[in-house]
């Protein structure tokens, strides 16, 4: 498990590598996903983890401030590349610069993957 600590901040950002600690944050993952049941989340993540599947969250103290997930692999027209997957902001917390924790966290990652690209799919 990797931390990041924020210098000057109570807030920690933290890769979640194993689903057991992705599953108690299942809560943050519902502001995206209200109806999310825990069985079909826990299904999902046992088909994601085993391809590079990770979270990275933001926490101050205890409390999920927000969660996103992303994967490295690897196609022809980029090579490698790390892609961001279900960004979610806690509502109470946004515009208080948890995004901005997570993407720059997300560059340092792809930088140290030797990652060509960052990729976002976005739906509505």
């Amino acid at each position: 498990m990797c931390l990041f600590y924020i210098a000057m901040e109570l807030k920690r950002v933290q890769e979640l590598t194993q689903i057991p600690e992705m599953l108690t944050q299942i809560e943050t993952m519902r502001f995206l996903y209200p109806n999310l049941s825990v069985e079909k989340y826990e299904t999902y993540l046992s088909q994601m983890v085993p391809h590079n599947y990770i979270q990275i969250a933001v926490f101050e103290n205890e409390i999920c401030l927000g969660i996103t997930g992303c994967w490295s692999a690897t196609k022809l027209w980029t090579g490698k590349y790390l892609e961001i997957d279900n960004f979610v902001v806690n509502p109470k917390h946004r515009s208080k610069g948890i995004g901005k924790l997570l993407t720059d966290y997300i560059e340092q990652k792809a930088l140290a993957l030797d990652c060509s690209t960052i990729v976002l799919d976005v739906f509505t």
